[in-house]
């Protein structure tokens, strides 16, 4: 067998780790703050274009919603949160909401509709299974005499 190595001692091994973890963090800082344009796509992607009707701003190809697209890359590389950013943008349209949020009584009505259906759907099916099992008896069937004699005289053969 080869001989194991002496263990090493001391804080030069904690230190390099701790410095190499230090660059590492140092280098991916950047790569974690993400790309303005890559931003902007994201942020696009999730807001409902006034514009088109029934697309987000990033797949609109109006010339309007491409100068809203310049306007949220332009405000994020200056560090605007987006918090801030959707209420300009909701500020340029009021009557429109640009979350694409759906609203009315309808939106969450059906949902649960369909909700309490499936459960009483269930429910119907869960009695009439319980039912349809209530008329049979679950324990075995009484025995037959002529089997008992009959299985009484094989048994009596083989002795």
């Amino acid at each position: 067998m080869a001989p194991r190595p002496a263990p090493v001692h001391g804080g030069g091994v904690r230190l390099a780790t701790a410095a190499a973890l230090v660059l590492a963090l140092a280098f991916a800082a950047p790569a974690l703050a993400g790309d303005p344009a890559e931003e902007a796509a994201s942020l696009a992607s999730r807001l409902m274009s006034p514009f088109c009707p029934g697309r987000t701003l990033y797949s609109c190809s109006s010339q309007q919603a491409e100068t809203w697209r310049r306007d949220i890359k332009d405000w994020l590389a200056d560090g605007v949160s987006e918090e801030v950013i959707v209420a300009r943008l909701q500020a340029r349209v009021p009557g429109h909401d640009i979350r694409g949020v759906p609203s009315g009584p309808w939106y969450w009505g059906i949902p649960l509709l369909a909700v309490v259906a499936a459960g009483l759907f269930v429910a119907r099916v869960t009695r009439k299974a319980r039912r349809s099992r209530g008329g049979r008896s679950e324990e075995p069937a009484g025995e037959d005499p002529d089997l008992a004699d009959r299985l009484d005289d094989e048994l009596a053969l083989v002795d």
